[in-house]
């Protein structure tokens, strides 16, 4: 690039940058600099009012560059560059081995709010793991555990901000993973793909490097139907179709313990910090509470509550309440002690689907006693329409009907609510006027599942498409992925996509972005 003599950045303005960032620091010295560059203050007031000035073009040569911001301080450019943008503040870096020190040096003070902004969910979702910290914004990193060392912020930053561009940008690679029998579950936990196989197979996929790190045989009556993992805990639950709950061990991929279910068929399982719950297709709900060490899991003997009259579809924990919803029509929340507490009809041709709101991110949090006053639950239904909840009385305080056919799914996050149909619509929804925001097309045939992702909508049914949405701008980042039949299961991580179908029936297969 210094050969070429070519511009590496052109700014636009920078003179009222540097000119802002003199005024700010109230520092002689920086009038100083630009007097020894042949400009005085007086010359940079008339150069900002200047519209129609030329735009600077820094190369690694240039003359200008060396006399004019070029001779600033360290701490001078690192107010500069505060003005930039991300994707600048990058290119930023890239100019000469002093700016990126300057950007290197500052990375805290200048991508905090960015990441504020551009990564809040990706930051979340990797920040765990990568540095340790319970806050996952910047101020966490004082938090970090001695036992790891972090990479600087400046390269973890870098390194989000190309996968956020390969997402945008569909730069994805795909890898079937073959398995040794037909798919039955895909459960994503701790880093690791676990997928389930109709032999009674557990198998562990590092999505990273798209191999199977483990594989062991660990139901041996039946096949799996159902999977979950138990967050912040070692362990997966596995339900099979011989009425038993297998607790696997993530770290050893041995069975630590296994109980009964007294359903006839387990359709929905959620599980709480000290509780499981199960629902059966005749409408029953098992609840076992729970103890546990680093390698073993034990269980108190079931409580069973007739919540409905027809089979479960949904099935969650909600502030230690458990939500339920059922063809039945019927949404209802229990407390704690197995009180009803609502039980309204949610939709008169039964539930298709439910989802609770996500809660906004508030300066201060929400007192525990007032968290369900404010929780908000989405439903869909064979009636075409979504309907919101809200409150301890399950007051209704919306209903959206633009759908025209059955209603299959719904996802929703702090900002936006989305519903997939049987119309091959997907519809996004304001979470505070409720508004329809943005109609998205790009399926054929029933939409089926809908998961959010950051600043990534994923949608998946039948006739093989899978898209990738921007949901802020309601624009198709690109469809990732055609299987050769419907998609049966889908999990979406912070860099992959996973999924299985029919037609494929012993692969996974695994969407790598970046």
């Amino acid at each position: 690039q210094q050969k070429s003599n070519q511009p590496l950045l052109t700014f636009t303005g920078i003179d009222l940058l540097v000119f802002r960032a003199a005024r700010d620091a109230s520092a002689n010295t920086i009038a100083d600099t630009f007097v020894r560059g042949g400009r005085t203050m007086a010359a940079m007031e008339q150069s900002v009012e200047s519209e129609s000035e030329k735009p600077l073009s820094i190369t690694a040569e240039s003359s200008e560059l060396d006399q004019g911001i070029g001779c600033l301080s360290k701490d001078v450019l690192a107010r500069v560059f505060g003005f930039l943008d991300l994707a600048t503040l990058l290119q930023v870096s890239q100019v000469c081995t002093s700016w990126r020190q300057v950007v290197v040096t500052h990375d805290t003070q200048l991508f905090a709010p960015l990441i504020e902004v551009d990564f809040a969910i990706e930051w979340q979702l990797e920040a765990q793991e990568q540095y340790h910290f319970s806050d996952t914004r910047l101020e966490g990193l004082s938090a970090v555990d001695h036992d790891v060392e972090p990479r600087p912020v400046f390269q973890e930053v870098k390194r989000l901000f190309l996968l956020r561009r390969a997402w945008q940008q569909g730069l994805y690679h795909v890898q079937k993973v073959h398995v040794s029998d037909t798919v039955t579950t895909l459960c994503f936990h701790a880093s690791y793909l676990f997928v389930t196989t109709d032999d009674g197979t557990l198998h562990k996929v590092n999505p990273e490097t798209k191999c199977i790190v483990y594989e062991a045989c660990v139901v041996d009556d039946g096949s799996v139907v159902k999977s979950h993992a138990l967050n912040q805990l070692p362990f997966i639950l596995l339900v099979s179709t011989s009425h038993k709950v297998y607790v696997i061990q993530t770290e050893t991929m041995s069975v630590c313990s296994v109980f009964q279910h007294f359903g006839t068929c387990a359709l929905v399982i959620t599980t709480s910090e000290s509780a499981i719950a199960i629902g059966d297709d005749s409408g029953n709900v098992h609840v076992w509470q729970f103890f546990h060490d680093q390698d073993r899991l034990w269980t108190s003997e079931p409580t069973t509550y007739t919540q409905h009259t027809d089979e479960l579809v949904f099935l969650e924990f909600v502030h230690e309440h458990l939500l339920s919803a059922s063809w039945d029509g019927r949404l209802k929340l229990l407390d704690p002690n197995g009180r009803e507490v609502f039980d309204v009809a949610a939709h008169e041709a039964g539930v298709q689907c439910c989802c609770k709101l996500a809660e906004s991110n508030q300066a201060q949090p929400v007192p525990a006693h007032l968290r369900l006053e404010t929780m908000a639950f989405i439903t869909g239904g064979s009636d075409c329409i979504v309907n919101v909840w809200q409150g301890l009385h399950g007051t209704q305080i919306a209903s959206l009907d633009r759908h025209t056919a059955e209603v299959y799914c719904v996802a929703a996050n702090s900002e936006v609510i989305a519903s997939g149909s049987a119309d091959s619509q997907i519809l996004l929804w304001d979470t505070v006027s409720f508004q329809c925001l943005f109609e998205l097309s790009n399926h054929v045939g029933i939409v089926r599942t809908l998961q959010f992702c950051g600043n990534r909508l994923v949608s998946a049914g039948d006739r093989r498409r899978l898209n990738v949405w921007d949901w802020r701008k309601g624009a198709l980042f690109h469809t990732a992925h055609k299987q050769p039949a419907m998609i049966l299961d889908l999990v979406v991580g912070a860099k992959f996509i996973a999924s299985t179908s029919p037609d494929s029936a012993s692969s996974i297969v695994l969407l790598v972005y970046g």
